[in-house]
């Protein structure tokens, strides 16, 4: 699998990550957003994963239509849909974990 390395610009950190399909990068050291791709505009966005360096912390899918936070083995169904349920768990990472 291809990898990616990225510098944070707000603590200066270098982290290394694999490279997905749609998904966010939060830098390990200082919580904030590092990077993302997504293909919004161009197909589904799910599954969309949400990394801290190359560690797995949470992933939004859909299910039936429905879509799904999946956060420390905890399911917290999301109010909305398509790219907005994306911002939805971004926030929900942000209140709970201190991803910024």
């Amino acid at each position: 699998m291809a990898k990616k390395s990225v510098k944070c610009v707000f603590c200066g950190e270098e982290t290394e990550f694999t490279l997905r399909v749609n998904f966010t990068v939060y830098c390990p050291k200082c919580k904030h957003m590092i990077h993302n791709e997504c293909e919004k505009g161009f197909g589904p966005v799910t599954p969309y994963f949400f990394l801290a360096g190359d560690d797995e912390i949470a992933k939004v899918d859909s299910v039936k239509n429905r879509y799904i936070l999946y956060l420390g083995g905890e399911e917290i169904p999301l109010e909305k849909t398509y790219y907005d349920a994306i911002n939805e768990a971004d926030e929900i990472l942000s209140e709970r974990l201190g991803f910024a």
